[in-house]
């Protein structure tokens, strides 16, 4: 949805009903502005006083980098290092490339 509504590299909220974008919200840094926000799209009204607590900006998401190896990259460079053989196998590529240097020397 970023780039097809025309956000990257913000942080944002999108109100969405049946893929079509009702609101979007790119200041993700006041409570109030998110609360008006739902107000008024959803016609929903603040029923208690909101405070943010120091709890509600840890959130569930740990802030602590921990390092650590990325399988999907090296299974996704796997793949197409087989794929790139593969197919320089079976259409004899290495074979031509090397017919072709041999002629221009």
């Amino acid at each position: 949805y970023m780039t097809y509504f025309g956000t990257n590299a913000v942080p944002s909220i999108f109100i969405l009903r049946k893929n079509k974008l009702l609101a979007r919200l790119n200041s993700t840094n006041d409570i109030q502005i998110l609360i008006s926000l739902i107000e008024s799209t959803l016609h929903l009204n603040q029923t208690n006083n909101v405070t943010i607590e120091y709890e509600d900006r840890i959130g569930p998401v740990t802030t602590i980098f921990e390092p650590s190896f990325d399988y999907a990259l090296l299974f996704s460079w796997l793949f197409v290092g087989l794929f790139i053989y593969y197919y320089a196998e079976k259409y004899n590529l290495l074979t031509i490339i090397r017919q072709r240097f041999s002629h221009e020397n």
